[in-house]
């Protein structure tokens, strides 16, 4: 900095003052310096008066006088404004100044909750005797019953342009159509995309049928939300996460110019797209379809389109090739799409960063992926890299390492699990990926010595993990989806002479469990166990492999489990929706807590603010108690694995349900 900076206001002093102020030793210099100091102070504390006029420049001192302005309550000791303060005025400043009621509604719902939310306000729909003078061409009206796109949506949350006559009822009770009702829709659901992955082929030897899911299941096509063409815009239908609907994705095909590359629901920049392979020039290549060439056909019977064409049935997640069209595909048919689901549980491509292991912890670590030609993987196949796993055992005591998958292909495998003496292997999906394992036969974990251990993280997988007799491990499935096969309803069976066994189950979607009463203990939080996985009820959902006879000692949090369970000792149940009979062989010990446990057929131990058990217990008359007992039972909104719906209890749940938890929650 130089010396005029540094003395502005005695540089200001005209030179003849200076010279003379030099030639007796510079007294007015010192006190101009004196002043110097005092006059930056000022002029730092103007520029900082303009820069607390800006909520994002100010000073944290400012922030609850600007609090104070907007109505937020906010402590005003010195150090006690929470960090996040900022950002909740700065969201209200932004609120304050958007236009209309209803997009604000939307913007604070969405920010609260996470959920996209569509406001209607219903006076828009009524039916009015409106002036002459003052015409609403956008106020409800009749029109023509050939408007099938307006007729389709009558009834969901983007309807426009109907009239209703007025409805006086409470809205609480059913009525919507009056002057000063609004309507809010949440999504609940959220959306999953899934990346070039490869569609699974009906048949064994591909004749152009295939489905989105890898494992063959019918889940709808969900949206891949776009984002809002302005701030003043209601959401529109292709701005929320929600299923794609038929009728929508014909008309959106229909207004596509020919040489498109994506239209509003179809293409690379969006929701779903399909790229087959085809023989050009003697060599495969990938070629993406066009909207051009895409029609939407219901594929419930599995009908064909015309020769040139590639049908797709959003809501069973089908696709279907022209029979000569299916013979020039010479290779697998890719497809990017999103999926809907209610939390981030199962194997699916969301973050599961908290769960994977360190790169740096285990000694040994090997990748895989089913193409290494880019060098993405060391082994094409899990075989591969547990023979190298093998191998590595062999001349290393108490072993440890990591088998990463790097992407979310299809593996089809007769798979074998070597596990030495204190050895413990984690198999584990990628950050992002889900792969698929399909098992050629059971999974066969093979370790007699107690003490091993191994982890499966991030997989969706269909067959069964068997532990035969006298093997003995620890077993942690997280962030999985194990279904059954069609030749066994189970997904994980030990034998009762494997007596050191040590099941922990997290974050995932599981079948029918079989493991023998002598197992150490079964831990299990975040999770479905559902025995109606593949539409065959094999009756328990957690009991022994012998006879159905008493499963392990279990502990459960947080989870849902569809079909019976029979079990040594209910050690605790927290936060559990059971929707059929629980047997604990062992009363005395244990506990349930703030659970749903059916009446007919159970034995538990003590139970702690579980229902109906709550409500009955203050209830005498028999009648008024059948009658609870038939009201008190959880509603989901699907029961069947593919829906988005999976496992989610509906809206209209008892009170006593929905607020059942031990936060109040559902």
């Amino acid at each position: 900095m130089g010396t005029e900076n540094k003395e502005k206001l005695y540089n200001l002093l005209p030179a003849v003052y200076r010279q003379q102020d030099l030639s007796k030793g510079e007294p007015l210099r010192a006190l101009f310096g004196v002043m110097e100091k005092e006059f930056k102070a000022i002029e730092g504390d103007i520029g900082g008066l303009y820069d607390n006029w800006f909520v994002e420049t100010c000073e944290e001192w400012v922030l609850p006088y600007l609090g104070e302005l907007y109505g937020i309550k906010m402590p005003t000791e010195p150090g006690a404004v929470p960090y996040d303060m900022r950002a909740m005025i700065a969201n209200i400043l932004y609120y304050r100044r958007r236009k209309g009621t209803a997009k604000v509604l939307e913007r604070v719902i969405r920010d609260v909750t996470g959920w996209r939310t569509r406001v209607v306000e219903f006076k828009k729909l009524v039916a009015l005797t409106q002036h002459l003078k003052y015409q609403r061409l956008n106020q409800g009206k009749t029109f023509s019953v050939n408007q099938t796109k307006d007729l389709a949506m009558v009834g969901t949350p983007f309807e426009s342009g109907l009239s209703h006559t007025v409805d006086v009822r409470r809205i609480e009770s059913g009525g919507r159509y009056n002057i000063n009702n609004l309507g809010l829709y949440v999504w609940r659901l959220k959306n999953y995309v899934m990346n070039r992955v490869q569609a699974r082929s009906v048949n064994d030897i591909p004749d152009g049928r295939y489905t989105f899911h890898p494992l063959g299941y019918d889940t709808p096509l969900f949206n891949l939300p776009a984002t809002e063409e302005d701030n003043d815009t209601l959401l529109g239908e292709h701005n929320v996460p929600g299923p794609i609907r038929p009728a929508a994705f014909e008309v959106d095909l229909k207004e596509q110019e020919p040489q498109a590359v994506n239209s509003k629901y179809y293409g690379p920049e969006r929701g779903f797209y399909v790229v087959k392979t085809v023989t050009v020039d003697g060599k495969n290549s990938m070629i993406s379809i066009a909207p051009a060439a895409v029609v939407s056909m219901d594929l419930s019977s599995w009908s064909r389109p015309l020769p040139g064409k590639m049908a797709i049935d959003v809501k069973l997640g089908r696709i279907a090739f022209a029979e000569q069209d299916a013979t020039n595909i010479t290779g697998p048919v890719a497809v990017s799409y999103s999926y809907g689901f209610s939390g981030t549980i199962g194997g699916g491509p969301y973050t599961r960063k908290s769960s994977l292991a360190e790169s740096d912890t285990p000694p040994w670590e090997i990748s895989v992926s089913t193409s290494n030609l880019s060098g993405q993987g060391d082994f094409t196949t899990l075989t591969d890299a547990l023979l190298a796993w093998k191998e590595y055992t062999t001349t290393t005591q108490q072993a440890r390492g990591v088998i990463r998958i790097n992407d979310s292909g299809i593996y089809q495998e007769a798979i074998s699990i070597h596990l030495p003496k204190e050895s413990q292997l984690l198999i584990e999906a990628t950050n992002g990926a889900r792969p698929c394992l399909i098992l050629q036969g059971d999974l066969t974990i093979d370790s007699s010595p107690a003490g091993a251990g191994l982890a499966l993280s991030g997989l969706l997988v269909q067959g069964r993990i068997q532990v035969p007799a006298g093997n003995n491990v620890g077993l942690t499935v997280e962030h999985c989806t194990l279904t059954p096969s069609e030749k066994a309803p189970d997904v994980i069976v030990a034998s009762s002479e494997s007596k050191e066994l040590e099941f922990t189950i997290k974050k995932s979607i599981v079948g029918s469990i079989r493991v023998p009463s002598a197992t150490r203990h079964m831990k299990i939080e975040d999770s479905i166990i559902d025995s109606f996985i593949t539409g065959v009820d094999p009756g328990f959902a957690i009991c022994s492999a012998d006879n159905n006879d008493s499963g392990p000692p279990l502990t459960i949090h947080r989870s849902t489990l569809f079909g019976k369970v029979r079990v040594k000792n209910l050690i605790l149940a927290s936060n559990v929706i059971f929707t059929a009979s629980v047997v604990s062989e062992r009363r005395q010990t244990g506990l349930l807590r703030y659970s749903y446990v059916p009446v007919e057929g159970s034995s538990t131990p003590r139970q702690f603010r579980c229902q109906p058990q709550t409500i009955l217990y203050e209830e005498n008359n028999e009648e008024k108690r059948v009658l609870l007992r038939d009201r008190l039972k959880p509603i989901f909104s699907s029961r069947s694995y593919g829906n988005a719906g999976y496992g989610q209890l509906r809206k209209d749940v008892p009170e006593e349900i929905l607020v059942g938890g031990e936060d109040e929650n559902e």
